[in-house]
């Protein structure tokens, strides 16, 4: 089973009602799995959750969908531009689906980043909480090479104390497993 393959077995498992999953690249796919796994499909009367902020790290970016739209490109005589292929070459667009499906209206961001940036992003989550009306990080390390090659680590951070700690060797630990 391809990357591909599971992310879309486990769509349908979650019984999730968002056909634009289908449109999407690699990368968003994974995030969007990822995003509903830690916060549960969204009701369809929720309001809008402006407590909540949304940070993406990535080493690839959106690597995989480049080379997807490089092809459309690439020779002369078969030159067509997909602009469905091109909206993904944001490696953005992962955090507005997520936003999208789930009311997020506080900031979001996405960033690339070395693998082995725990401190920049230790502190790039740190500093969304500067906001006193964000109440909980969603932070995701999500990377998408191929359909065989790919990896999304995520957590909830929030102000509510709970059993975790948060901080550069949690990070560490969680992306290390």
């Amino acid at each position: 089973m391809t990357g591909d393959d599971l992310l879309c077995a486990l769509y349908k498992t979650l019984k999730c009602s968002y056909p634009k999953f289908y449109k999407m690249d690699g990368m968003c796919r994974l995030g969007f799995i990822a995003a509903e796994l830690l916060l549960g499909s969204p009701r369809p009367d929720a309001e809008k959750d402006s407590g909540t902020a949304m940070v993406v790290f990535s080493q690839m970016g959106s690597y995989a969908n480049d080379m997807r739209y490089q092809e459309t490109i690439a020779n002369d005589a078969d030159f067509y531009p997909s602009p469905a292929i091109f909206v993904y070459t944001l490696p953005n667009i992962v955090t507005g689906e997520i936003a999208i499906r789930h009311g997020i209206t506080g900031e979001t961001s996405a960033y690339i980043v070395s693998p082995d940036s725990f401190k920049e992003a230790y502190e790039l989550v740190c500093q969304t909480f500067t906001d006193k009306s964000v109440k909980r990080v969603l932070a995701m390390w999500c990377d998408y090479k191929s359909a065989s090659a790919f990896r999304c680590v995520a957590a909830v951070i929030s102000t509510t104390p709970d059993k975790t700690r948060f901080d550069i060797e949690t990070i560490k630990n969680i992306c290390d497993e």
